[in-house]
């Protein structure tokens, strides 16, 4: 802007200029007549001639000084359109970088393992020292094996005679003879609805709790599941 408008004010000194040149070249005619006719001096014709000749001096001055600040106003504008493109390089190296950044971030968070549920880990695959990579085949094992203790889950097979009448909140009793006969009484929780086409049996999950750990895992169950009620 302060370019644009140094050039605004050498063209207005140029217009200025041009005035005093106009009057001066009309001064000189008129006073070079008159010399000729005797009617003044050459001493006065030679003073309007130095006055034209620097009025013509001047204004290629000025005429110079606005090429010169036109020039600089060029210089200036691509100055700007250069800082111009680099602002915009630098947001988008800017938006490059806070992508990498957030990326890092993400990779860093594979540090800590979080299971989404409370359990016990009951296998552990790798070892302090193993080396371990992100997006890995899916036929690696995984690092660890975490099991949810409580409720525990029972999965019972009802043989298909009397598979429809199991369902959803049908009671049931467990027992767990390597608890030294431990018993709890509970329901069925949900149901394949469909049978298993190589055994002809229905699987029925009970959910037992088990605040105190006392079940584990992998135990054999026997259940009675309550089928029909006569009156």
């Amino acid at each position: 802007r302060s370019a644009a408008a140094r050039v605004q004010e050498a063209q207005a000194a140029i217009v200025k200029e041009e005035v005093q040149l106009t009057r001066w070249q009309s001064e000189f005619d008129r006073i070079a007549q008159l010399a000729k006719s005797g009617t003044v001096t050459q001493k006065v014709a030679d003073e309007t001639r130095a006055q034209l000749d620097t009025a013509t001096a001047s204004r290629k001055e000025m005429t110079a000084k606005v090429a010169s600040v036109e020039a600089l106003r060029q210089e200036t504008e691509a100055g700007l359109a250069k800082a111009e493109a680099d602002a915009v390089a630098v947001r988008s190296q800017l938006a490059v970088t806070e992508a990498e950044h957030r990326r890092l971030v993400a990779l860093l968070e594979y540090a800590t393992i979080r299971a989404p549920f409370d359990g016990v880990v009951t296998a552990r695959n790798i070892h302090t020292g193993h080396l371990v990579t992100a997006g890995g085949s899916s036929s690696q094992q995984p690092l660890l094996v975490v099991m949810r203790i409580d409720p525990l889950r029972v999965i019972v097979d009802v043989p298909e005679v009397d598979a429809p009448h199991v369902a959803a909140g049908s009671s049931a009793e467990l027992k767990f003879p390597s608890s030294a006969g431990d018993s709890v009484t509970g329901t069925v929780t949900r149901t394949s609805w469909s049978l298993n086409t190589a055994s002809r049996t229905l699987s029925a999950e009970i959910d037992v709790p088990n605040a105190d750990g006392r079940r584990r895992p992998g135990q054999y169950a026997q259940v009675k599941v309550t089928v029909a009620e006569l009156d």
